[in-house]
């Protein structure tokens, strides 16, 4: 059988309370933490995920956190939410998403103008119809991704967004809107797009326009992390029949939280 490849999970969970009828806020409050304890901890247990973090929100703020199993094991380092790292993979795309948004704000992009109107140096290859940052942002660009890991090993073999994209070739398989199919391509040029318009390299962008602004002083999308922050971060794990053993994570464009 083929051996898995596990990875540290993160879990943010948006809590809405509901009061019962009879019960206070901290009796309901201490229920809830009960229960999803029990159901994280077996969870972990059947699909073999050495370490979690739960983040409640309400009203703004943190009402409880909670850290599950080991962020390293053979350092006998348990995961704590205030600290703890995690690649956090896709959800990155709605970061992405928020800078685009920022330029259409500015005027810098326009949400049904032909992408090709910004780029520079290269173009999107022509299709049935002209693709649109709206139709990137709502994964109904037509576009299929092509089978090349979007992950890399060590800095050296990093491309910048521009880089990915000619090095990966884009694929138009329909006409935008047709489909709504997810596409990792489409975000990767979301965030070629917002180069282009803020005339500032992605990573720089993202740091000083949106992390900084919100306080968000652990969260990066540069590889490798930077030394302040990649103590914190977590190990990935091959998993084994009796425990876990380290496995190469690699590198990759996502952000950290």
């Amino acid at each position: 059988m083929k051996r898995k490849s596990w990875i540290i999970l993160l879990l943010v969970i948006a809590m809405f309370p509901v009061q019962v009828h009879g019960e206070s806020d901290s009796e309901w409050n201490t229920s809830f933490q009960k229960e999803t304890i029990a159901f994280v901890e077996k969870e972990m247990q059947k699909d073999g995920v050495p370490g979690a973090a739960i983040v409640v929100v309400k009203d703004g703020k943190i009402a409880w956190s909670e850290g599950f199993g080991w962020a390293d094991q053979s350092q006998k380092k348990h995961v704590d939410p205030a600290e703890t790292l995690f690649p956090v993979g896709s959800v990155s795309k709605l970061f992405t998403a928020v800078a685009a948004m920022q330029q259409v704000e500015r005027r810098n992009l326009e949400l049904h103008q032909d992408v090709n109107y910004y780029l520079e140096g290269w173009s999107v290859p022509p299709g049935e119809a002209p693709l649109t940052l709206h139709d990137l942002l709502t994964h109904t660009g037509g576009l299929e991704d092509v089978a090349i890991p979007l992950t890399a090993r060590t800095p050296d073999e990093l491309w910048t967004p521009q880089e990915l994209l000619m090095n990966r070739g884009l694929c138009r398989a329909d006409p935008p809107g047709k489909w709504i199919h997810y596409s990792n391509d489409g975000i990767i040029l979301v965030g070629h797009l917002v180069e282009q318009a803020s005339g500032q390299p992605f990573l720089d962008y993202m740091e000083q326009e949106i992390f900084t602004l919100l306080g968000m002083k652990s969260t990066t999308y540069r590889q490798v992390l930077p030394d302040d922050l990649s103590k914190n971060r977590t190990v990935g794990y091959h998993k084994g029949k009796n425990n876990f053993t380290t496995g190469n994570m690699g590198t990759d464009d996502d952000a950290t939280i």
